[in-house]
């Protein structure tokens, strides 16, 4: 987050991580929300949702596509 407390979501190490998710586990196009959450706890432990002002995985996601 910014210092002015806006979220340059493109830029941000959550949506990377993410995006690295994606790539591990989709299944034709998809991966679970709640798995992708898992993967991005267990390899990128700084990168939580709160960080950015969410209160959820799927906040994260709704609030990075604008």
């Amino acid at each position: 987050m910014g210092p002015n407390g806006v979220v340059d979501w493109p830029a941000a190490g959550i949506v990377r991580a993410l995006g690295e998710a994606a790539g591990e586990l989709s299944a034709d196009g998809w991966a679970p929300v709640s798995e992708a959450g898992s993967w991005v706890a267990d390899r990128h432990p700084s990168q939580v949702p709160s960080k950015y002002g969410c209160r959820s995985w799927r906040q994260v996601i709704h609030e990075s596509r604008g």
